[in-house]
This record gives structure tokens, sequence and C-alpha cells, in this order.
């Protein structure tokens, strides 16, 4: 990746992108929420009211993936939101 993305008003860098890759292959058993929430915990990424801005980073990995820049784990559920 050449230039810095921005996704839901976050900079993605080369690095967030290793640090993502690492998480995935870390905790691929354990699902896609799993992985956002700990990339939510690594970023330091909270709402206002002190919980983690776990959809905006789970739109962030599925354009990741989108994107062809990282392999998310199958989604669990068949629904439009799942991820």
């Amino acid at each position: 990746m050449k230039d810095t993305l921005i996704l839901r008003g976050r900079p993605i860098t080369s690095d967030d992108l290793t640090l993502i890759q690492s998480l995935i292959k870390e905790h691929w058993q354990k699902g896609r929420k799993f992985i956002s929430q700990e990339l939510c915990r690594k970023w330091q990424w909270y709402q206002p009211n002190g919980n983690l801005k776990d959809m905006a980073t789970r739109e962030i990995l599925l354009r990741l993936q989108r994107m062809d820049l990282i392999e998310l784990p199958p989604g669990r559920t068949n629904g439009n939101n799942s991820i």
C-alpha cells in the first residue's frame, strides 16, 4: 500500500495493516467480532461514553477485505450485517 487510506475518519497505514493481519492470524478461530474488539483496544479507539468503536472497526475491516488488503475469517451469520 503506497498511500495512507482514510476509513471512517481514521488513517490506515501499512503498519496498521501489518497489525491487523497479525491479529487476524492470531485470533482467526475467535472470529471477526473478537478481532475487531482487539483492534479497538490496540488502537485505543473508544466512543465518548467509553465503549469500543467496534462497529466502525468492523466496517473498516470489511472494507479492507473488499479491497483485497486482508482476509477475514468467515462470518458467522448470513444477515446483511454480518462481517
